[in-house]
Protein backbone atom coordinates (compact mmCIF):
# COMPACT_ATOMS: atom_id res chain seq x y z
CA UNK A 1 0.00 0.00 0.00
CA UNK A 2 1.54 3.61 -1.13
CA UNK A 3 1.79 5.67 1.85
CA UNK A 4 3.57 9.28 2.52
CA UNK A 5 5.97 8.61 5.10
CA UNK A 6 8.47 10.89 6.61
CA UNK A 7 11.22 11.28 8.90
CA UNK A 8 9.54 14.02 11.36
CA UNK A 9 11.83 15.95 14.04
CA UNK A 10 9.35 17.52 16.41
CA UNK A 11 12.12 19.27 18.56
CA UNK A 12 12.55 21.06 14.97
CA UNK A 13 9.61 20.88 13.32
CA UNK A 14 10.54 19.74 10.50
CA UNK A 15 10.11 16.86 7.89
CA UNK A 16 12.14 14.79 5.47
CA UNK A 17 10.07 13.33 2.94
CA UNK A 18 11.23 9.76 0.77
CA UNK A 19 9.06 9.88 -2.09
CA UNK A 20 11.49 12.36 -4.31
CA UNK A 21 14.20 9.51 -3.30
CA UNK A 22 13.81 6.38 -4.80
CA UNK A 23 10.01 6.63 -5.06
CA UNK A 24 10.19 4.88 -1.80
CA UNK A 25 6.39 5.39 -0.93
CA UNK A 26 6.00 1.92 1.77
CA UNK A 27 8.24 0.74 4.81
CA UNK A 28 9.21 -1.69 2.79
CA UNK A 29 10.71 0.10 -0.03
CA UNK A 30 12.38 2.48 2.75
CA UNK A 31 14.29 -0.65 4.11
CA UNK A 32 15.50 -1.35 0.94
CA UNK A 33 16.38 2.04 -0.10
CA UNK A 34 20.14 2.62 0.41
CA UNK A 35 19.96 6.51 0.17
CA UNK A 36 16.87 6.51 2.19
CA UNK A 37 18.70 4.30 4.87
CA UNK A 38 21.71 6.72 4.46
CA UNK A 39 19.85 9.80 4.88
CA UNK A 40 17.97 8.36 8.19
CA UNK A 41 20.86 7.63 9.85
CA UNK A 42 22.41 11.23 8.41
CA UNK A 43 19.75 13.08 9.78
CA UNK A 44 19.46 10.90 13.35
CA UNK A 45 23.54 11.53 13.68
CA UNK A 46 22.71 15.50 12.86
CA UNK A 47 20.08 15.67 15.69
CA UNK A 48 20.96 14.25 18.87
CA UNK A 49 18.83 14.46 21.75
CA UNK A 50 15.72 15.33 19.18
CA UNK A 51 12.26 13.85 19.26
CA UNK A 52 12.59 12.53 16.29
CA UNK A 53 10.01 9.59 14.16
CA UNK A 54 9.23 7.72 10.98
CA UNK A 55 5.55 8.77 10.79
CA UNK A 56 3.34 8.12 7.59
CA UNK A 57 1.50 11.73 6.67
CA UNK A 58 -2.16 9.57 6.36
CA UNK A 59 -3.64 6.77 8.01
CA UNK A 60 -2.28 5.60 11.20
CA UNK A 61 -0.12 8.30 12.35
CA UNK A 62 2.43 9.42 15.17
CA UNK A 63 0.79 13.00 14.83
CA UNK A 64 -1.65 12.53 17.63
CA UNK A 65 -4.54 14.80 18.31
CA UNK A 66 -2.40 16.97 20.37
CA UNK A 67 0.47 17.15 17.84
CA UNK A 68 0.52 19.56 14.91
CA UNK A 69 -0.64 17.51 12.09
CA UNK A 70 2.98 17.62 10.56
CA UNK A 71 1.85 19.12 6.91
CA UNK A 72 3.04 22.51 8.37
CA UNK A 73 6.73 20.62 9.44
CA UNK A 74 9.34 22.89 7.22
CA UNK A 75 10.43 20.22 4.49
CA UNK A 76 14.23 19.95 4.64
CA UNK A 77 14.95 16.98 2.35
CA UNK A 78 16.48 19.08 -0.24
CA UNK A 79 18.88 20.41 2.49
CA UNK A 80 19.97 17.42 3.95
CA UNK A 81 20.26 15.13 0.96
CA UNK A 82 22.51 17.64 -0.19
CA UNK A 83 24.35 17.95 3.13
CA UNK A 84 24.60 13.98 2.91
CA UNK A 85 26.74 14.45 -0.42
CA UNK A 86 28.96 17.33 0.01
CA UNK A 87 29.88 16.06 3.43
CA UNK A 88 30.16 12.21 2.86
CA UNK A 89 29.98 11.59 -0.76
CA UNK A 90 26.81 9.64 -0.84
CA UNK A 91 22.84 9.89 -1.25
Amino acid sequence: MSTNYVLANFTKREKIGFLSLAYANSDKAIIQSAVCCQLIAFYLLGNPGDRIALASMGGNTVFGENEDDGWSFTDVTDAWVENCRIKYGMA
